[in-house]
């Protein structure tokens, strides 16, 4: 049985397998026989729904607020997640949508309602792996694998981006014995890695950086807010738009969001054809008004988001040794002030940047570790995705406990550091502060912060305000009030994908024993 690779993306989504027969991997079209589909869905009413080119089409129409794009963006934005109020978005078989469910309905476009992939599965599961940025927080991660749960589907694993990225490029054995800086620019989140291939072809990720909050749709906001400028002073309007319109349009009335949805679609159309030219006329309006835009200027109103994602490669490459190949991922990365941005900024990188099929190659990545996983666990060699089999990850993110400690001071002692080789499993021994102490909370805060060492070796651990609590109210119980002191056992174990999994061992009580109960998960209903 066919286990698929499925890129979840903000802008556009795939869905590839690896077909063991013909040792290659291959991406399922649609319905509609595209590869891609863009990840836009379009309500019709309370049971009806259409994902991609059609819910695209309804974008600068009077349907307009019946549409939903960039999902998600806000799928890794916990606050919004946290409070699940959305009260722009559509009702859908009597329930709010969030933006779990709709990217469930996404996922459905591309499985359950995809006739390729249906003439596959026969009527059996549908076992995926699902992509996500490798800085999703766990509450995101969380999210994304109930948004395949709710679509039907059985995930049986998930793979930061990038890595499936490396593994999609690297399939074939040709990066052996080389270091290679994946930079993942997709339409709302971007992700850069170094990953060493080794001896025999095996991937490890050395270090990593990104943003879940920076993507193409910015550049697209900035450049529409230009057009619209340069439009509007030879054809005045009763709508008036600022850029925090563009960036927020949510709160936008229908007539100033079927303005925003237009100009956002001419800058994104412009911004294609200034991959190859270097002057465009944007045609505006009915009336057939132009407003010719250049590569440069589009360089110019942009240059600040693309300067934000190359400070943090100078931090990555710092003490990473020779990279001999740059991958460019992501359809953003298309653009040319990417390639050149990165080569002024690093002549080192001249002659080795290639673009890494930017459109499909995190969806064949994920297929090609689908499979090898598959293979791993069945003990069946299988020569094409083998070098999916024994990628070494790191965690991206700390993980600790909060507790108090010297001088009842309140922090967060980390059980696993951000950059620990994953799978990855943490230990420590807390203790209760009272006497008649009937339980004791189990905090979980994730954090970009290492615990600080004393000289004298001991765990000082961080400050709580450089944390973020990422776990429910969660317990573990006593048996009967217990005195001052009374030890409390606590494991963290993170899975090869980064999954957080908790047990906490009171002395004399009952074993608490939960994935993370996470803060804000938006759960949906199933599609």
């Amino acid at each position: 049985m066919a286990t698929f690779g499925i890129d979840l993306g903000t802008t556009f989504s795939c869905i590839a397998r690896y077909d063991d027969a013909h040792d290659r991997v291959e991406v399922l079209p649609n319905t509609e026989g595209r590869n891609i589909t863009p990840s836009v869905v379009f309500v019709k009413d309370d049971d009806n729904f259409a994902v991609g080119e059609t819910a695209l089409n309804q974008l600068k129409g009077p349907n307009a607020r019946q549409v939903i794009a960039f999902a998600k963006r806000l799928l890794a934005d916990d606050v919004l997640c946290e409070k699940n109020e959305f009260p722009n978005y559509p009702v859908f078989r009597g329930a709010k949508l969030n933006p779990t469910t709709v990217s469930s309905m996404v996922l459905k476009k591309l499985t359950g309602l995809n006739e390729n992939v249906q003439n596959i599965v026969k009527g059996g599961s549908t076992d995926v792996v699902i992509t996500f940025p490798a800085y999703f927080s766990q509450s995101a991660r969380q999210r994304t694998r109930e948004a395949g749960e709710n679509a039907g589907l059985n995930v049986v694993g998930m793979i930061e981006e990038p890595i499936a990225a490396a593994l999609s490029y690297g399939f074939g054995e040709k990066t052996k014995n080389q270091t290679v800086l994946v930079y993942d620019l997709g339409g709302g989140t971007f992700d850069i890695t170094v990953i060493r291939f080794g001896a025999d072809g095996t991937p490890a990720v050395l270090k990593k950086d990104g943003d879940p909050m920076k993507g193409g749709v910015d550049w697209d906001n900035a450049f529409a807010f230009h057009i619209w400028n340069k439009y509007i002073l030879d054809n005045p309007q009763n709508v008036q738009l600022t850029l925090e319109d563009f960036k927020n349009p949510d709160t936008a009335d229908l007539a100033k969001l079927r303005k925003i949805n237009a100009f956002r679609s001419f800058a994104q159309k412009a911004k294609h054809e200034l991959t190859e030219l270097d002057s465009v006329d944007v045609e505006c309006d009915a009336d057939g008004n132009l407003v010719t835009v250049t590569l440069d200027e589009f360089d110019d109103v942009t240059s600040d988001l693309l300067n934000s994602t190359l400070g943090p490669v100078d931090d990555l490459i710092a003490d990473a040794g020779e990279i001999e190949r740059v991958l460019l991922v992501g359809g953003s990365s298309r653009m040319r002030q990417v390639k050149a941005g990165l080569e002024e900024n690093f002549p080192q990188f001249k002659g080795k940047i290639e673009m890494c099929d930017p459109d499909q190659a995190v969806a064949k990545g994920a297929a090609l570790y689908a499979a090898a996983q598959v293979a791993k666990k069945s003990g069946e060699p299988r020569k094409g995705p083998s070098i999916g089999a024994g990628f070494k990850n790191i965690s991206s993110k700390s993980y600790g406990i909060a507790c108090y400690r010297f001088d009842d001071v309140f922090h967060v002692s980390n059980l696993i550091d951000a950059g620990a080789e994953l799978p990855a499993v943490g230990e420590e021994t807390f203790t209760t502060r009272e006497n008649g102490q009937t339980c004791i909370a189990v905090d979980v805060y994730e954090s970009d912060a290492k615990n600080e060492i004393a000289p004298d070796g001991t765990n000082m651990g961080i400050s709580i305000e450089k944390a973020k609590k990422v776990s429910q109210d969660a317990h573990a119980d006593f048996d009967h009030p217990v005195p001052q002191g009374t030890p409390v056992g606590v494991r963290f174990e993170l899975s090869e994908s980064g999954e957080l999994h908790i047990v906490a061992k009171p002395q004399g009580g009952r074993v608490l024993d939960f994935k993370l109960q996470l803060k804000g998960t938006g759960k949906g209903n199933r599609i």
